[in-house]
């Protein structure tokens, strides 16, 4: 993710070659097993849903141990083809999706159901309103209760801030992100959450790792 955050990096090259192999041996460490299921949003004025699916892609693909299936979603649902586990592979699976229609999240959880895909993780990526269907009761109705990571994205109607209490209190494992695309350094940590660790334990290795210090020379 480091190409997309040019602005970011520091001038110090000691430092930042620090950094990117502690962020690096971090997640390579957390393999994702499972059955992975990303449910994308592609109702209208849900371009950063589709954009931050592929751009999550790109960081979660090559750690995808398990079986994954990623399913976009606007009144109806619909099967990506993601053929690989790189960021070009996920990019060519979506290069034909555009955001238009409705808003059934259901379906991407009865998608998986009608097709014997029962996972285990479930990834939304969406502002979280619906128009018709109920996310929550379509994970209700699944036989093993999956733990659901939600990337709540700012759509032309908000962000529906009441769907991760809602699915937290009905007993779900819930943890929310709320993001604008481009927020690159929450995708390491959704790979982390995938993986089985902590919310918090790549940040904390990466602030355990020392940095090259510098005594810089002050004028007397």
């Amino acid at each position: 993710t480091a190409k997309h955050r040019k602005s970011a990096q520091g001038r110090d090259i000691g430092v930042q070659e620090a950094v990117e192999t502690a962020r690096a041996a971090a997640s390579k460490t957390q393999m994702i097993g499972g059955r992975v299921l990303f449910i994308v949003d592609k109702s209208g004025s849900q371009e950063p849903a589709i954009t931050t699916a592929i751009e999550l892609g790109g960081v979660v693909g090559p750690l995808l141990a398990g079986e994954f299936m990623v399913v976009a979603v606007d009144s109806m649902a619909r099967r990506i083809d993601v053929r690989g586990t790189k960021l070009l592979d996920w990019e060519r699976g979506f290069k034909n999706i555009r955001a238009g229609g409705g808003t059934n999240l259901a379906a991407g959880i009865e998608f998986a159901q009608a097709h014997g895909f029962a996972p285990d993780k479930v990834v939304l990526s969406s502002d979280g309103m619906e128009h018709t269907g109920s996310f929550l009761q379509a994970l209700q109705r699944l036989a093993d209760p999956p733990h659901v990571i939600i990337l709540g994205l700012t759509g032309s109607e908000g962000y529906n801030i009441r769907l991760s209490p809602a699915i937290e209190q009905a007993g779900f494992r819930v943890d929310e992100f709320r993001l604008n695309t481009g927020d690159y350094n929450i995708y390491d940590q959704v790979a982390a959450l995938l993986g089985g660790a902590g919310r918090r334990s790549l940040i904390e290795r990466i602030l355990e790792t020392p940095l090259p210090h510098r005594v810089g020379y002050v004028a007397r």
